[in-house]
């Protein structure tokens, strides 16, 4: 069964995951094996790390972060921003949300200040 890049630190995830968008993207025929045996031996990401693996790490990271669709399909090199949807499908986006219900309800707060009517 195939590991996920769990265990890499997530700067590392993404200089990673750049690379190999970099090196696909600009017609470069490397290996992935290759990519990964010399990754693993230098202790930069964790045993049988597979590329479906690593993007959906990097997607949900970014995710996590509150980029949005496109950007993350740009990092991963996906034409689809239906693509970055699917490989973020698990990011916990709690924080992001917070943040957003914590705005919301400082504007609600705001606005029924502003409707009061002194007596």
């Amino acid at each position: 069964m195939p590991l996920r890049a769990e265990t890499v630190a997530s700067s590392e995830i993404i200089s990673i995951s750049f690379l190999v968008a970099v090196v696909m993207a600009s017609g470069f025929r490397a290996s992935w094996r290759t990519v990964r045996t010399k990754l693993e031996k230098a202790g930069a990401v964790g045993p049988r790390l597979t590329l479906k693996g690593l993007r959906h790490t990097v997607a949900t990271i970014l995710a996590e972060m509150g980029f949005d669709d496109r950007t993350i399909a740009d990092m991963l090199s996906q034409k689809t921003e239906a693509m970055a949807r699917h490989y973020s499908k698990r990011a916990n986006k709690t924080r992001k949300l917070s943040a957003v219900v914590k705005d919301f309800d400082a504007e609600v707060n705001r606005r029924r200040t502003q409707n009061v009517k002194p007596a």
